[in-house]
C-alpha cells in the first residue's frame, strides 16, 4: 500500500480537475473561434484557398486539444488505480473516478472496500 499524506492527494485532485475544466474550456473556445472563422470568411467573402488555411489550422488545433484530453483522462485512471492501492483508497477528493466509486471503472485493481473484504475473508 502506498502512504500518500491527504493534502497531497487534495492537491492532486485539484490539480487534475483544474486541468480538465481547463482542456474542456479550450475546447469550447477552439470551437467558437471556428465558428468566427466560417462566418467572418463568408462575411469577408474571402476565397475558399484562404479560409481553408485558417479552417484547417483551427481544426488541427483541435484535433490536438482532443489528443491531449484522451491522455488526459488515460493519467486521471492512472491516479485512481494508485489511489485505489493507497492510504486514501476510501478518500473522495470528487473525481468521477475516485474510490470508492471507480469500482466498475478499474477493471485490474480493485478498490479499498473490496481489498478490505477479500483481507477479512483471507484473516478468518
Amino acid at each position: 500500500m502506498f502512504e500518500i499524506k491527504h493534502s497531497i492527494g487534495a492537491v492532486v485532485a485539484s490539480d487534475t480537475q483544474n486541468l480538465c475544466a481547463s482542456i474542456d474550456m479550450a475546447l469550447l473556445d477552439s470551437s467558437s473561434l471556428i465558428a468566427s472563422v466560417i462566418e467572418g470568411s463568408a462575411d469577408s467573402k474571402l476565397p475558399i484557398s484562404v479560409s481553408q488555411k485558417l479552417l484547417q489550422s483551427a481544426a488541427a488545433s483541435v484535433s490536438h486539444l482532443v489528443s491531449g484530453r484522451a491522455e488526459l483522462a488515460n493519467t486521471v485512471a492512472e491516479l485512481a488505480r494508485i489511489q485505489c492501492r493507497s492510504s486514501l483508497s476510501e478518500t473522495n477528493f470528487g473525481c468521477p473516478e475516485s474510490p470508492p466509486m471507480a469500482q466498475g471503472f478499474l477493471n485490474d485493481t480493485p478498490c479499498a472496500s473490496q481489498q478490505l473484504k477479500a483481507e477479512r475473508q483471507t484473516v478468518t
